[in-house]
């Protein structure tokens, strides 16, 4: 067998507590971001049960974590679902879990940058700070510097910053929710919310299209297999966790929000900033400052937490010479991927470049390479679930539960990209969709090719989880002892 140099791919090893690993995944979320970004679209598309829509959604990614968790206690990798999806599902799978991750962490840096350059815009308004194109690029850039700095400069000092940026973040959501609840008049178990006035199924499931793109990411905490302390227990225990929790806050702001605008002369279906409607209801108006800048924080931190998980994943593919060399260069005082880093740091700024020179840094187009990153998660999500099967299933371990469990998910998904699809979405929705599609096509040609070549390329695949696994099995012994 094909194996990597262990002694030219060391990463910062024991170093990331369950605590980091957890604050890598739920950074890579964003809860804060997610709830000002999603509760109200996801309201205007399902209705006053959006918060079951919510908690539907959170049973079916706890099913897709459950998935990912079957391989994260057996094995330990660097290289997110690429190197799980590879071990129950063949080379072909993993290489093309491995190309739609890439095109999620990528767009999901990149169109961190943007939507942090417009909300710290709109927020800085109130300091009669100008809020043109000029101070919205220039924004977009720092956070990009920043992100890389951080991500350059140490795994720990990035798992804390994501874990107290999203924890005070939270906590100013959280308050104002309270609030909510104390300033409200009548009952807090709201009828409307209950009747099922209007719902149906369908609805329910447009609305895991958004819903998805909320909680894609978590699986990022996979890719601390050298960093995380006992990555066997650590990794799996915070993706089971960092779904649930997370999860369970979306149901939550969901059901107070829709309370909270119920009855008032404010419209929860067409609000751009929901959280900063509330506040006013509840006559907290400048306490929509604070959350704002929670939230645009939190949105720095899910690009830190996004380029953590590409530039190993990049990293990883280098080991395995998938990927040119310079990927898998560790920085000897920082023991982080630099080469990955850097190039990610270039790619942002290209992708924002690009924008800015067609007058594109705006919600809109943000909308639109979200989307366009969002594909890859759902894809991913997808294969590792059928991998799942194939895997348990060659160790004996395979059961009825396990079965039902991931085909839920499997349809579950599927059903959220065919939404996609049908119907046909409006220009350039419609073209960045063929052209992930065709992405993710070419990329099986090609290794359809090289496997009927017998290529010694397709006999590399997966190898960094071998030797990543058998540290791992070797150190929880040591610790034991």
């Amino acid at each position: 067998m094909t194996t990597v140099n262990k002694q030219e791919h060391e990463l910062r090893r024991q170093s990331v507590p369950f605590i980091g690993v957890l604050a890598q995944a739920v950074g890579h979320m964003g809860p804060s971001a997610g709830i000002a970004l999603y509760v109200a679209l996801v309201f205007a598309g399902t209705g006053a049960t959006s918060w079951l829509t919510w908690a539907f959604s959170t049973v079916i990614m706890l099913l897709v974590a459950i998935a990912i968790s079957h391989f994260a206690r057996r094995m330990s990798n660097t290289g997110d679902l690429y190197g799980f999806a590879t071990k129950g599902g063949g080379s072909g799978l993993g290489i093309a879990t491995a190309w739609s991750q890439l095109l999620f962490g990528v767009t999901v840096a990149g169109g961190g940058s943007i939507i942090f350059g417009l909300y710290v815009g709109d927020l800085l308004v109130a300091a009669h700070v100008p809020n043109n194109r000029g101070m919205i690029f220039l924004w977009c850039v720092l956070l990009i510097i920043a992100t890389t700095y951080l991500t350059y400069r140490d795994v720990r000092l990035t798992a804390r910053f994501m874990l107290v940026v999203e924890a005070l973040s939270l906590a100013a959501i959280f308050l104002l929710m309270v609030v909510t609840l104390f300033q409200h008049h009548g009952s807090i178990i709201e009828s409307q919310q209950f009747t099922f006035t209007g719902f149906s199924f369908h609805k329910l499931l447009l609305g895991m299209v958004l819903i998805v793109y909320a909680f894609s990411g978590f699986e990022s905490c996979s890719t601390f297999g050298q960093e995380a302390k006992d990555p066997l227990r650590a990794i799996p225990k915070s993706l089971i966790v960092s779904v649930a929790v997370t999860g369970l806050l979306f149901v939550i702001a969901a059901y107070i929000v829709t309370l909270g605008f119920h009855g008032t002369n404010y419209n929860l279906a067409t609000s751009s900033n929901p959280l900063a409607d509330l506040s006013k209801i509840n006559g907290w108006g400048p306490f929509q400052y604070v959350i704002d800048a929670g939230v645009a924080i939190s949105i720095f931190s899910v690009a830190v937490a996004a380029t953590n998980s590409t530039t190993r994943l990049m990293f990883t593919l280098s080991r395995e010479k998938l990927f040119p060399a310079p990927f898998g260069r560790v920085s000897k005082r920082r023991l982080t991927p630099v080469f990955g880093i850097m190039s990610m740091f270039v790619l942002d700024i290209v992708i924002l470049g690009l924008l800015e020179i067609s007058n594109r840094v705006n919600y809109t187009w943000f909308g639109f390479v979200s989307t366009f990153g969002g594909y890859g998660a759902i894809i991913a999500y997808i294969f590792i679930c059928v991998a799942a099967l194939g895997y348990l299933r060659k160790f004996g371990k395979l059961n009825p539960v396990n079965v039902l469990g991931s085909l839920i998910a499997i349809a579950a998904l599927a059903y959220v990209l065919y939404a996609s699809f049908h119907p046909v979405q409006v220009a350039p929705l419609d073209y960045l969709l063929y052209v992930f599609t065709g992405s993710v096509v070419a990329v099986g040609i090609v290794w359809a090719v090289l496997v009927v070549r017998h290529s010694p390329i397709v006999r590399r695949v997966g190898t960094s989880v071998d030797e990543d696994t058998e540290d791992a099995v070797l150190e929880e012994k040591a610790a034991e002892l």
